[in-house]
């Protein structure tokens, strides 16, 4: 079951529901470059009890024949249009890396919509001059050798080494999930990631209970920089996910879904 959502005139967004909306709401916000495929075993576990939403944050510069390189801003503003079009005044957001970049800028700015928060594999910090020069380097690398490359590249660095070679099959559905990207929507949120705003402030200012989720071998953001973030929120719980890189959920959704069960249900 799917809805779309968007400001008057502008490309509509696609909303997953699954199961019964009478059971408490999560919605889940992806990472890039995947979509909201990643969560299929979160969402396959949970929505016998929970009413589970997702979407494809960049979907509607994928279909746009003429995407505008919009401001991150942009992003939390399609979060709030869902919530206001589907009436959701009290959920749960769970995001990852990117995902977790939009709940946490949405918690400065309307932090009494939501009732719990799942933190993955994210950060608090805007971009560092260094990361900033990085991303101006996958551009210029997009342009040089084409999408396809970058996309394949930057994908199989959210994974560890493990999940690689002992789960080949994974890590082609990641690949295949990741190439669906277009030239203008990757090179777009990349600048838009580059912009968006430090949200360091608002982790002592959560009132409601976080769990803070980290692979072990995320290199991206390492588990050690995850659990002093967790460290900083009043209601914060980490936890340190086996066998995972920076796709701890996708990697091993086992160990993940149920400690989300577990927190969920607390």
């Amino acid at each position: 079951m799917h809805s779309l959502f968007g400001s008057k005139g502008s490309m509509k967004i696609k909303l997953y529901k699954d199961g019964n909306k009478k059971n408490p709401p999560i919605l889940f916000l992806h990472g890039f470059p995947f979509d909201h495929r990643m969560w299929k075993s979160q969402v396959d576990f949970l929505k016998k009890n929970y009413y589970c939403l997702s979407y494809d944050i960049l979907e509607k510069w994928e279909k746009a024949k003429h995407p505008e390189s919009n401001p991150f801003e942009f992003l939390v503003d399609d979060l709030f249009s869902i919530l206001e079009k589907e009436k959701l005044t009290s959920l749960t957001l769970c995001g990852l890396s990117m995902g977790g970049y939009i709940i946490l800028r949405a918690l400065e700015r309307k932090p009494e919509l939501f009732t719990k928060i799942i933190l993955c594999d994210t950060r608090t910090e805007a971009d560092s001059n260094e990361a900033k020069l990085k991303r101006v380097a996958g551009i210029k690398s997009i342009n040089e050798n084409g999408v396809q490359k970058f996309l394949k590249e930057f994908a199989t660095n959210t994974l560890s080494e493990l999940t690689i070679k002992a789960n080949p099959k994974l890590y082609k559905k990641a690949l295949k999930i990741a190439s669906a990207r277009r030239t203008t929507s990757t090179k777009s949120i990349l600048l838009a990631i580059q912009g968006r705003t430090d949200t360091t402030s608002v982790l002592n200012k959560i009132s409601v209970p976080t769990l803070v989720i980290c692979g072990e071998y995320d290199a991206l953001t390492p588990p050690e920089s995850m659990e002093k973030l967790s460290s900083q929120i009043p209601k914060g719980e980490f936890i340190k996910v086996p066998d995972a890189g920076h796709m701890a959920p996708f990697e091993n959704p086992k160990f993940v879904n149920e400690k989300i069960l577990e927190f969920l249900s607390k």
